[in-house]
């Protein structure tokens, strides 16, 4: 009887341990590793922060929700805004076989180093900003797509705005010399030829130039009815200080490369009245704003949610839903992003055969009391402010 009592403990204790570790193997979820690369220091870091956070927070929101299959970790680094530090962190990913997908980059001349590399390595690569055409239309990755709009369908959109409807005609232009800068300078100098415009001037100032004094009394004398920049924000909001400060009264106009809150920080009082572009609908009246901004205020991440980040968070969640579908095979994912219809928070996704995202709606905003406000909504539409004036006309 004792004999038969030991027996039946030991017998209980086996099942025990084999029900403990098997248990914990049901309990435990494959890990799937993804990779984000944006600038984290200097005049971009703003973006590239708020970005990392808003594609952490899709990756938190995940795992949390007990929904997903498998559980996302996220490696994340920093490219600087530089295309040599942005390959090295792009090497660093790639090479890494647990690395499934990633997503990067505010800067084209970064993106244009980088994209190549998850190409030949066949790693599905998102970029979440990025706004040079070149990127996606003459990519031979499949690998490779794009969220974000693309700066001629920025520029297109805000030259037949200022010139069309404004009566903004004679524009000089001052822009970067990156492949970003001067496709933008190329962009609406030709979108303002093709509406009856002139182009008066054309200046490039290297990235990191801080005086444009020289620019813009040059320009002073040209008398153009307006300025445009195909800057990012840092030296856009220095060349609208200057001008401030040199009391030149012209219409100030810009891509999204200006709309960061930064652009306020470094302007100051001389933003007002600068005109910008901002790919996607409002944020101001999306439904899903509010929920977004909770989870994202309580996660408690110390940058502002810009819009481009949400285009991370987006990306964040095609990514891990493509996964989820297909699995984590690589090839798998490349072919289900390219393939998929995702209603996102910036608004409908759909790839082209190209890798880029054919829902390019843009948003026109002006510069008011130290924020943007939308264009209809303001008070220089409504008449209650006036913009600078046309040159000719009283």
């Amino acid at each position: 009887m004792k004999k038969f009592s030991k027996v039946f403990v030991l017998m209980l204790f086996v099942i025990f341990i084999i029900g403990t570790v098997t248990g914990m193997s049901w309990g435990q979820k494959k890990v799937v590793k993804l990779g984000f690369i944006g600038p984290f220091i200097g005049g971009d870091a703003t973006e590239g922060l708020a970005a990392r956070n808003c594609f952490d927070l899709a990756v938190k929101q995940a795992n949390a929700s007990g929904k997903y299959q498998y559980r996302y970790e996220l490696i994340i680094l920093d490219d600087e805004s530089t295309p040599s530090v942005g390959v090295a962190a792009a090497l660093k990913l790639t090479s890494d076989p647990e690395v499934i997908a990633a997503c990067g980059h505010w800067n084209s001349p970064v993106a244009f180093a980088t994209t190549h590399i998850f190409g030949a390595f066949k790693v599905p690569f998102m970029i979440w900003a990025c706004m040079h055409p070149d990127l996606t239309a003459k990519s031979k990755y499949p690998e490779v797509t794009r969220i974000s709009s693309t700066l001629d369908v920025e520029n297109k959109d805000l030259a037949g705005f200022v010139i069309q409807k404004l009566g903004y005609k004679r524009w000089s232009i001052i822009s970067d010399p990156t492949v970003y800068g001067a496709a933008n300078a190329e962009n609406f100098g030709n979108e303002v030829k093709k509406l009856g415009g002139e182009v008066v001037s054309v200046d490039f100032a290297p990235v990191g130039t801080m005086d444009f004094r020289p620019i813009l009394t040059k320009i002073h004398k040209l008398k153009p009815d307006a300025i445009y920049s195909g800057n990012v924000v840092m030296e856009g909001g220095l060349i609208k200080a200057q001008m401030g400060k040199l009391g030149l009264n012209y219409l100030y106009a810009a891509n999204s490369g200006l709309y960061p809150k930064k652009f306020f920080e470094i302007a100051g009082k001389d933003s007002e009245a600068t005109i910008v572009t901002k790919p996607g609908v409002a944020m101001e009246k999306l439904k899903e704003w509010t929920p977004f901004k909770k989870a994202y205020d309580e996660a408690g991440y110390k940058e502002p949610a810009g819009w481009y980040a949400l285009y991370a968070y987006d990306a964040a969640n095609i990514i891990m839903n493509m996964i989820e579908k297909v699995g984590p095979d690589r090839a798998k994912v490349t072919q289900a992003i390219r393939e998929t219809e995702y209603a996102g928070l910036t608004g409908p996704v759909k790839f082209d055969k190209t890798g880029q995202n054919v829902h390019t709606l843009n948003t026109l905003y002006v510069a008011q009391g130290g924020n943007w406000i939308l264009w209809d909504e303001s008070d220089y539409s409504k008449g209650n402010k006036k913009l600078p004036p046309i040159r000719g006309k009283k």
